[in-house]
């Protein structure tokens, strides 16, 4: 296959990308073809010119456009230009000498340009840019001609009307030019033919050398674009880094043999080099210290040293030159040569290209130029995944988030605002102030219903965090098997029934608060990884052994005794002295008499807007009977009793009969034998088990009718003592 052809290959290549943009491309591509095929048909270099700028006519409109092709001293440039005002061509050449103007500035940067108006351009050059675009050219589009990463030429167009170019335009400019490239690398090719030809009468065997070794390096470099055609279209395959480097290892490996690869990416924030990808493709075993995710520190090892000279490093025998502390390892797994090419985007490595053989002197100084190229190619990939990758992360963070929050905004709690004004709540509400400032550990403590949570949403919404989320956390609902995977996240296939990777709560949380209700209730196991993460503010995924660092507010809420518990060891001293650093405690109800007509007329009002009650006052003797009930369920217990009497109300006044409040367990007159909190409350539960025939959950089921969650309601029972009778069980 001889070397026009495969450069045309290559072209069409890039060509079918244009395909999908539009019907009207597909007009461009087919004249874009046609200029190819003309390319590889002629041979005269000022004959090709004539037919580009003729072809090129059909797509761009121009009033002239140029050539202008470097001299090998890359001193001046000569110029190939047709005016094309009265549709008729001429052709004329002129050296100019480099340095002012826009083709001398689009050659020496290597940039493209566009120029919408010339009378606003201080870089134009009356003198030499006349010659290039003509004296009443108003729009320039100038795109340099590159041939083996050098400016060859430029391929400039010009316009008597302003704005006449576009971006899309200078696209279709540069794959012309890329063409030219390939005719002005042939044109250097045959004139070098010729010069062989004119001295083969002095010179036969020497000829006969340079065009054996011509030809060798024409093969080679064949196969290395191939190669490179391989690999770019793997690329654009594989999106994902890990998923990339089996494909591209399998490429490279036609033109030169190696017995492993893998890619090494930087991580700044530790210094060190992360192993990301590794084909080890003769032994499942073999290289066993060297799995990906290993770590590598940068500093002393072989890959640290490419990132910081930023050019390659070749070994080729590790039994004689162990420079490295890695090299006793890779020698001890069999390795005996490596070239290692640094991964550079923009100016910056960010990781390393590797390559190894178990053979001593596998590799030549020649294949590091030609695996210079593909780390070129493997760099843009990578910058491509990570960025990918890190979408894909922000975009499932944000669909778990909405879910979320979806679900937070259905919560059982709908208070729109804090209510009272007793003394005991205004000091909270100091305290909520003061501590919300800070990102210190908040334990609220209180008895059930006293509004823990909405404490918790309130210092949250006064941080410095209210603009990222508050997640919840209800340490009772979870089952203690999956405690950790709620809290932390687990890897896929961590355990039975992991079919996916799941983001934990502390990981939702980043950046925001986390709020840790009934604290007192969470399993021993889970405690001591909560203890990491209130210390050092890292974790893990279950199944998994990255290490994950998270910037959260840690909230805390429990109505159980913690320093009892402490003592009886259900509870770990050291996580209680972490959470206790600013505890709250809540006033229960009944300390605050003076808000419960301030908290009905709030929830009267509330339900007899959403059930259209015609409800205009509440009675004072209803009034005087919720301030004299001691309210063991608190505030969830005060709406509930009020939402069911807006709902029974038929007149105009809201009354609360004894029907509604438990007086015959705490209110009688005269009874001797007061009743401690713990025994009002079971019995004020059983009483409404009794009445809901032992249903806890649904609509008409006790935790409903109390104000708890269910499963609340059923750590309660558990710590009085409460069982369903045998007689209900069956």
């Amino acid at each position: 296959m001889s070397n026009q052809e495969i450069n045309k290959r290559y072209i069409l290549q890039e060509y079918r990308r244009l395909l999908i943009k539009s019907e009207s491309q597909k007009t461009r591509l087919s004249i874009i073809n046609e200029i190819s095929n003309t390319i590889n048909s002629l041979t005269n270099l000022e004959d090709i010119f004539k037919a580009v700028v003729t072809k090129l006519k059909w797509i761009l409109d121009y009033d002239s456009c140029s050539i202008c092709v470097l001299s090998e001293d890359k001193n001046q440039y000569i110029i190939y230009t047709c005016f094309d005002s009265k549709k008729t061509l001429s052709l004329r050449d002129n050296q100019v000498q480099l340095g002012c103007g826009i083709v001398s500035w689009v050659m020496q940067k290597g940039e493209p340009i566009i120029i919408s108006n010339t009378k606003e351009e201080p870089r134009l050059d009356v003198f030499n840019d006349n010659k290039v675009f003509g004296e009443d050219a108003k729009s320039i589009l100038s795109v340099p001609i590159r041939s083996e990463e050098q400016i060859v030429g430029s391929l400039n167009l010009g316009h008597k009307r302003i704005n006449a170019y576009s971006d899309e335009d200078m696209k279709v400019v540069h794959l012309i030019a890329s063409q030219l490239s390939v005719a002005l690398k042939n044109h250097k090719l045959l004139e070098q033919l010729r010069k062989a030809n004119r001295e083969l009468e002095s010179a036969k065997k020497n000829l006969e050398v340079q065009i054996a070794k011509r030809t060798e390096e024409l093969q080679e470099a064949k196969e290395k674009y191939r190669v490179i055609l391989e690999i770019n279209n793997s690329i654009v395959s594989h999106l994902r880094l890990r998923d990339l480097l089996p494909s591209i290892a399998q490429i490279i490996r036609k033109k030169l043999p190696f017995d492993a690869t893998s890619i090494t990416l930087y991580k700044a924030e530790r210094d060190v080099l992360e192993i990301w990808a590794l084909e080890v493709p003769f032994s499942p075993h073999s290289l066993s210290n060297l799995a990906p995710d290993l770590e590598v520190p940068r500093e002393g090892s072989h890959v640290g040293w490419v990132i910081d000279n930023k050019k390659p490093l070749i070994v080729y025998d590790l039994l004689k030159n162990q420079r490295f502390s890695q090299d006793s390892i890779l020698l001890e797994e069999g390795i005996r040569s490596y070239i290692i090419t640094p991964l550079i985007i923009k100016e910056k490595a960010i990781g390393t290209f590797n390559v190894a053989s178990r053979e001593p002197s596998k590799f030549r100084v020649s294949d590091i130029e030609f695996l210079s190229l593909v780390a070129k190619q493997i760099a843009l990939a990578i910058d491509n995944a990570i960025l990918y990758e890190e979408i894909e992360k922000l975009k499932n963070q944000f669909e778990v988030e909405s879910v979320y929050l979806q679900e937070e905004i259905k919560t059982e709690f709908n208070f729109e605002e804090i209510i009272g004004e007793s003394r005991v709540l205004k000091k909270v509400l100091k305290q909520v102030e003061k501590v919300a400032k800070t990102d210190s550990t908040v334990l609220i403590r209180g008895e059930t219903g006293t509004g823990k949570e909405l404490i918790a949403r309130a210092i949250h919404n006064i941080s410095m965090r209210k603009d990222r989320p508050l997640i919840k956390v209800n340490c009772p609902a979870i089952p203690p098997g999956l405690i950790e995977s709620e809290l932390f996240g687990h890897e896929k296939g961590a355990f039975t029934g992991a079919i996916s990777r799941k983001i934990g709560k502390f990981e939702l949380a980043d950046g925001g608060t986390i709020f840790l209700d009934e604290i007192g209730d969470l399993p021993h196991e889970a405690q001591a990884k909560l203890l990491r993460v209130l210390q050092e503010r890292e974790f893990e995924r279950v199944g998994g052994t990255k290490i994950y660092k998270v910037d959260v507010r840690i909230i805390a809420a429990t109505n159980r005794d913690l320093e009892t518990l402490v003592k009886e060891g259900k509870f770990r001293s050291d996580l209680f002295y972490r959470l206790n650093v600013f505890p709250i405690t809540l006033p229960p109800l009944r300390e605050r008499k003076e808000d419960i007509p301030l908290l009905a007329k709030y929830f009267a009002q509330k339900y007899i807007n959403k059930l259209g009650k015609q409800i205009k006052s509440i009675s004072e003797e209803t009034l005087k009977r919720l301030k004299e009930y001691p309210w063991p369920g608190n505030i969830r217990e005060l709406e509930n009793v009020v939402e069911r009497a807006v709902i029974l109300s038929t007149g105009d006044t809201l009354e609360i009969k004894d029907i509604f409040l438990d007086f015959q367990r705490h209110t009688l007159p005269g009874n001797k034998s007061l009743q401690s909190l713990e025994d009002v409350e079971r019995e004020h539960i059983i009483k409404v088990l009794n009445q809901t025939g032992w249903t806890i959950h649904g609509n008409r089921g006790a935790a409903k009718i109390l104000g708890l969650n269910p499963s609340t309601l059923r750590s309660r029972m558990a710590k009085l003592g409460i069982k369903k009778p045998k007689l209900l069980q069956t």
